[in-house]
């Protein structure tokens, strides 16, 4: 009888090099098809490398939010910027002051609009897809040449929303974070996010210097680029997130 059963297992599953497709399952002891022992396999490889890929996404997702947002410089760029088109000191000083206040009450007002998200990541693409991208206007309106009131207005309606929607999707991406870095990992991302940082603000600072010292370059040329780049890093840093799962 046994010799009957090797026989059948050798000559009639030739296709999986001769084994039975009848397998002990390891810990159980019970026969499993071969099919279904191998698909059990694999899922742990497949979660390992969601992982990676989870671990790969909000990674560069910070790297290029973080060159993006340096070249912007809030604190070191526009103020010059605005300088440079008419705005008073007051108004520039104002800056500031709308910037820190919006960081201190929209995560108290939106943290129950956050908390009830089905999903996360769609919140988070939406909303910096929303304010990053807006950036990107800014140019515009210098290349059309508008008149610097109506510049500096532009610029203010546009960082007032980039104000609003990072002050969200800065929790959001802590949740993301939590949610879908496994916990030994978690420090080494932000570890490495800080690390790289220091490298990133020194190249994009000499970038910025060399645009704003250009001879070859009017107002609103140098600030069209500077803007241009800034907008479009800090735009292709929501794709970031798009193969991320939660």
């Amino acid at each position: 009888m046994v010799g009957i059963l090797t026989w059948l297992s050798t000559g009639l599953f030739p296709a999986i090099g001769g084994n039975c497709p009848w397998q002990l399952e390891e810990g159980t002891g019970a026969m499993q098809p071969f099919y279904k022992r191998a698909g059990r396999d694999t899922a742990p490889k497949k979660a390992k490398n969601q992982q990676l890929t989870n671990y790969r996404c909000i990674l560069l997702e910070g790297l290029f939010n973080t060159l993006g947002t340096d070249i912007l410089g809030i604190s070191t760029i526009v103020p010059l910027f605005l300088a440079e088109f008419g705005a008073s000191l007051t108004l520039i000083g104002s800056l500031s002051t709308m910037h820190q206040a919006v960081s201190a009450l929209v995560p108290l007002l939106s943290g129950g609009f956050i908390a009830a998200a089905a999903s996360k990541k769609r919140l988070s693409i939406t909303l910096n897809g929303i304010s990053r991208t807006a950036i990107l206007l800014v140019p515009l309106f210098l290349i059309l040449r508008l008149p610097d009131p109506w510049i500096v207005a532009g610029f203010f309606a546009i960082i007032l929303v980039y104000f609003v929607f990072q002050s969200m999707t800065g929790i959001i991406w802590n949740h993301l974070l939590g949610d879908c870095v496994e916990g030994r990992r978690r420090g080494q991302l932000v570890g490495t996010l800080f690390a790289i940082s220091g490298f990133i603000t020194f190249a994009s600072s000499s970038l910025v210097k060399i645009i704003r010292d250009s001879a070859a370059l009017n107002r609103w040329e140098k600030y069209a680029i500077i803007f241009g780049l800034a907008g479009t890093l800090v735009a292709v840093s929501v794709l970031c997130f798009i193969p991320l799962k939660e």
